[in-house]
């Protein structure tokens, strides 16, 4: 079909014509063309259902070790973004999905390790700032000291013993 004259815009540049004008035309009759809707609700729940899956797995590991769950977002969480950069865009919100899930358990875990060190801050200062307890004092004895050892028979107080 002709194409529809040039119209103008923006700043009123136009668009140099370069090549061939070619016109195509089918030998066949044309193809069959076949429409399929599947409606976003659907992509949408499997999307939701997997990212509150990553999620429950991630708050799963919420007693866990930090190398445990460092290794569930670095994994899980990282290789579903690589995997969504890698595959077809439409296809991708799956992988999207599982990331976010993963990211928001890393939340959560951030948030609990910070209110458990917010709620050791009190016990913290007052074991700073507490007083040292003065040592306990011995109860007197009844007993008499000890005496010191007696020396050994014929030394004297000056000096070892002389036989005559």
């Amino acid at each position: 079909p002709a194409l529809p004259e040039v119209k103008t815009a923006g700043f009123d540049t136009q668009i140099q014509k370069e090549g061939v004008s070619v016109t195509l035309r089918r030998l066949d009759a044309p193809a069959a063309i076949r429409a399929v809707y599947r409606g976003k609700t659907y992509a949408a729940t499997i999307e939701a259902i997997v990212c509150f899956l990553a999620l429950f797995a991630g708050l799963r590991l919420l007693g866990r070790s930090r190398q445990t769950r460092f290794a569930y977002f670095a994994f899980v969480g990282f290789g579903a973004l690589i995997i969504a950069g890698a595959v077809n865009p439409r296809a991708a919100g799956f992988w999207q999905a599982i990331y976010a899930g993963v990211f928001l358990s890393a939340l959560v875990w951030l948030v609990c390790g910070f209110w458990q060190w917010l709620r050791t801050i009190p016990a913290t200062a007052a074991r700073l700032f507490a007083r040292k307890p003065a040592p306990p004092q011995r109860p007197p004895s009844v007993y008499p000291p000890p005496m010191p050892p007696e020396p050994p028979a014929g030394d004297t107080p000056g000096g070892p013993a002389t036989a005559s």
